[in-house]
């Protein structure tokens, strides 16, 4: 509303000065200027409503996925394909994490040349681990002369998975009973030395292993090339998810020791298939981690549960009658004083990995 005014005011003062001065000089020249300024409100609006309807705007992250704290471009872009200009354009847009109620609108403004478009790069960290979404709310714009504004609400969505950080479980977990038997195994199959244990050769993907990389095939195929090997047999591992933690603050510990706990085993080439209860079907999901990608799968499908809606009553029912075979883990943001868990590991006193004994 202050700027409408301003700019009514600013064009009002205009127009006494350009009748005075054709009033003092009364020349066909100020006489133009004068009939140019009467007309040009009604020629900015006309234009404007004619106009504002074209403009087209992008959203997104130079990245999809990032680490917690570190810092990516959120990337905006909006095109005027008409060839009025406008002096404002404002767009709106929420930023939301799919576990927290709070979300927060930002204001970015622009200015936008005829048949020009404009990207605008914004630098943004994220502290908690999940999912985040930026959507768009409204595009706001006014007329060059700034004599008019509208709003209309735009379409735009963006998503971005904020990984967890790795812990170092090694030495904790080779001084278990679980970890004797896993160093064993490590000091057997160590990745890379027995080419006879190679299963296949793919392209690289983001998250490999760079100890896992063909050197002489990539240079040969003039890209990189990774390594996969035969999984072990025996000593599988199942973990089950406790999903039912209320506190936001266990989170992130959750998900760190749930990450590190993966990609310390599949480094290890060491076979882990993890388990959790799904909060809508209540029906027991599985995902077995063989790479990366099967990670980011797991993770993503875990982002999106909503936990504190469930307890784990039924999912006790799951890992009790287990199979055999496999060493049974459990995280879980509670204690258990029961002597039939072992605690393993715990991360901050929040979260903890326990195994079943059998």
């Amino acid at each position: 509303m202050k700027d409408r005014i301003l700019a009514i005011v600013k064009y009002m003062v205009f127009l006494v000065l350009v009748v005075f001065l054709h009033l003092y000089n009364n020349h066909i020249i100020t006489f133009v200027m004068l009939l140019m300024t009467l007309l040009f409100p009604v020629l900015s609006v006309t234009a404007y409503y004619k106009s504002q309807k074209k403009i087209t705007a992008l959203l997104e992250f130079s990245s999809k996925t990032v680490q917690r704290n570190q810092t990516l471009n959120m990337l905006i872009t909006l095109q005027n394909p008409t060839p009025y200009p406008f002096s404002r354009t404002k767009l709106s847009i929420r930023i939301q994490h799919n576990f927290i109620s709070n979300d927060y609108i930002h204001e970015y403004p622009f200015s936008l040349a005829p048949g020009k478009s404009v990207t605008c790069q914004v630098p943004v960290s994220f502290g908690i681990c999940g999912c985040y979404q930026a959507q768009g709310v409204c595009l706001e714009s006014s007329d060059f002369g700034g004599f008019v504004s509208k709003r209309r609400p735009i379409r735009l969505q963006s998503e971005v998975i904020i990984l967890p950080q790795l812990l170092p479980l090694k030495e904790e977990l080779e001084r278990l009973y679980a970890g004797e038997q896993l160093e064993e195994v490590v000091e057997k199959h160590e990745i890379g030395q027995d080419p006879n244990e190679i299963l296949n050769v793919r392209e690289y993907q983001q998250g490999d292993r760079l100890q896992t990389i063909h050197w002489k095939l990539s240079a040969k195929e003039q890209r990189l090339m990774i390594k996969e090997f035969v999984r072990m047999s025996g000593n599988a591992f199942r973990l089950f998810v406790d999903y039912s933690f209320q506190n936001i603050r266990h989170l992130d510990p959750f998900f760190d020791l749930l990450y590190s706990l993966c990609d310390y085993m599949l480094g290890a080439r060491i076979p882990l298939e993890v388990c959790w209860l799904n909060s809508s079907s209540h029906m027991l999901e599985t995902q077995e981690i063989t790479d990366y990608e099967a990670i980011r799968i797991m993770l993503l499908k875990l982002f999106y549960e909503q936990p504190g809606q469930k307890h784990d009553s039924s999912l006790e029912a799951y890992y009790k009658d287990g199979p055999e075979a496999s060493n049974i883990l459990l995280l879980t943001a509670r204690q258990y004083k029961n002597a039939s868990y072992r605690l393993l590991v715990q991360h901050r006193g929040i979260v903890r990995i326990y195994q079943l004994s059998k």
